[in-house]
């Protein structure tokens, strides 16, 4: 009311009554959203911390080793007890930690087994046209047939994108940015462009600093 007074002289009318039904209309989205994010793992977070992948963890790989001639040889690493997902958290049966690149060999493909699948599935490396590994530990991937990936900071940890998570994301996030805009203008009755950068500068608000706490105490 304040700010509609200085801006235009006097407030809209019923202010209170407009007030009442846009917060509500605000809060029942937003509580919709918590909802919908932790009932799925916490997959819909704000556009600026949501991941357009669906993320799996394993506790152990095969490593696909290849000598100067070509030679294959496999190694089983398993996730030591009480450790996060970082490759020097998998370890061999003589708990040596995994490497990329021996003094003879290279790792050149990875195979992991799905909890609901039998057979593991081959994670190749990707590989230059001399065959050398391209990229670091944290650029380097290995990728299977069907576009999944694991790094090879992360061996263990396998990423498929997914279009669903990203266009349901966007939605919400968009939805969210739509309702205040039109809270602010069809209901408070700012002006067009009033109203608009008053929605983007309270939904960035509420995306920074609301929706991270909501999101933790539902998920908690």
């Amino acid at each position: 009311m304040v700010l509609q007074g200085w801006l235009y002289q006097d407030p809209a009318e019923r202010m209170p009554q407009r007030a009442a039904v846009c917060g509500a209309s605000l809060a029942l989205f937003l509580t919709l959203w918590c909802f919908i994010d932790s009932r799925t793992g916490g997959k819909y977070d704000t556009i600026f911390e949501f991941t357009p992948y669906d993320v799996s963890d394993h506790d152990s790989f095969d490593a696909i080793m290849t000598d100067a001639n070509g030679n294959e040889s496999k190694s089983t690493y398993r996730k030591r007890s009480g450790t996060g997902g970082a490759t020097t958290d998998f370890v061999d049966t003589n708990n040596q930690p995994w490497k990329k690149v021996t003094s003879d060999k290279m790792c050149v493909a990875v195979e992991i087994r799905d909890k609901d699948k039998p057979e593991a599935v081959r994670f190749n490396a990707t590989l230059d046209p001399k065959g050398n590994l391209v990229g670091d530990s944290t650029q380097l991937r290995y990728v299977d047939a069907g576009g999944r990936y694991t790094t090879a900071s992360t061996l263990g940890r396998v990423y498929r994108r997914k279009l669903g998570l990203l266009i349901g994301n966007i939605i919400l996030n968009l939805v969210h940015l739509l309702l205040w805009w039109a809270a602010l203008w069809y209901g408070m009755r700012f002006l067009f462009w009033h109203a608009f950068g008053l929605a983007v500068a309270l939904w960035v608000f509420i995306m920074l600093a609301v929706m991270p706490v909501l999101f933790s105490f539902m998920r908690g």
